[in-house]
C-alpha cells in the first residue's frame, strides 16, 4: 500500500489466530486469500534486553500442514499471478512440508515472469536461492554462507541494499499501467532517462556511459519491458 500498489496476502490460516490475522490485514486495506487448515497458527515472542542490547526470540512450531494443502495454495497462487507482478515469500516452512517448497514457488514465479523476493533462512533459503529469485533478504549467517565469508565492513552490504532498493523503486514506477503499453520510444532518450537505474544495478565499482549513435532511432515497445531488457543485460 505504501508503494501505491494493491497487495494480496496469502498463506495458511489456522484457528482463531488465523482469523485474527485475516481481519487485521483487511482492516489495513490488504486483500487476503488464505487457505484454512486445521490447528492453530503459531505465536512468536521477542524479548528485548535494552540494558545488555540483546534479543531473544521464542518461536513456536506451526500447525502440521499436509502436501495437499500446499497443492491447493500453489493453485490459488498461480491463479493470482501475472507477468510483472511482485511476489514476496518468507518465513519458515510449516511442519509436514519439504524445505524445498520455496525453490518450486520461485521457479513457478520465474516461468510466469513474476519478480520473486525470498526472505527465509536455513535449508529453505539455500534451496530457494538455487531457483534464482529476483531478490533475496538474507540474515547475517546466510550472507556468510552465500559469500563464503563475512564482509569486514558494512559497505558491500549497504551498497547491495541501496542498489536493490533503487531497482525495485524504478521497476515499480516503470511497471505502472500507463507506461506498460507499447509506445514509440526514442531509444537514445529512453536510455538516458533510465541510466541512473542501470548505474544503480551495476554498483559503485562500475561506471556506465551512454554513447549516442545516429543510427539508433524510435521503436514501438513498452517502456517497462524495454527497461527490464536492458536491466537484465547489465545485471547478467
Amino acid at each position: 500500500l505504501e508503494l501505491g500498489c494493491e497487495s494480496l496476502a496469502m498463506g495458511f490460516a489456522a484457528g482463531a489466530r488465523g482469523r485474527f490475522v485475516e481481519a487485521a490485514l483487511k482492516e489495513r486495506g490488504i486483500y487476503t486469500d488464505f487457505l484454512r487448515i486445521p490447528g492453530h497458527i503459531r505465536s512468536n515472542i521477542t524479548i528485548i534486553d535494552q540494558r545488555h542490547n540483546t534479543t531473544t526470540t521464542l518461536n513456536e512450531p506451526g500447525p502440521i500442514t499436509e502436501p495437499h494443502h500446499l497443492n491447493s495454495l500453489r493453485t490459488r497462487l498461480k491463479k493470482h499471478l501475472s507477468a510483472d507482478d511482485w511476489l514476496v515469500i518468507g518465513g519458515s516452512v510449516p511442519p509436514g512440508l519439504d524445505p524445498g517448497i520455496y525453490h518450486d514457488i520461485v521457479d513457478m514465479a520465474n516461468k510466469l515472469g513474476v519478480h520473486c523476493v525470498l526472505d527465509t533462512e536455513g535449508k529453505p533459503f539455500s534451496e530457494g536461492v538455487k531457483a534464482k529469485p529476483f531478490m533475496v533478504k538474507p540474515n547475517r549467517s546466510e550472507v556468510e554462507r552465500i559469500l563464503g565469508h563475512m564482509p569486514k565492513s558494512k559497505d558491500p552490504i549497504l551498497d547491495a541494499a541501496e542498489r536493490g532498493g533503487a531497482i525495485v523503486r524504478e521497476l515499480l514506477e516503470f511497471a505502472r499501467p500507463d507506461t506498460d503499453h507499447p509506445v514509440v520510444l526514442d531509444l537514445s532518450e529512453t536510455l538516458a532517462e533510465i541510466l541512473p537505474v542501470l548505474q544503480s544495478a551495476a554498483g559503485s565499482r562500475h561506471t556506465i556511459r551512454l554513447h549516442r549513435k545516429p543510427a539508433i532511432g524510435p521503436v514501438l515497445i513498452g517502456k517497462s519491458p524495454f527497461t527490464r531488457l536492458v536491466l537484465n543485460l547489465v545485471i547478467n
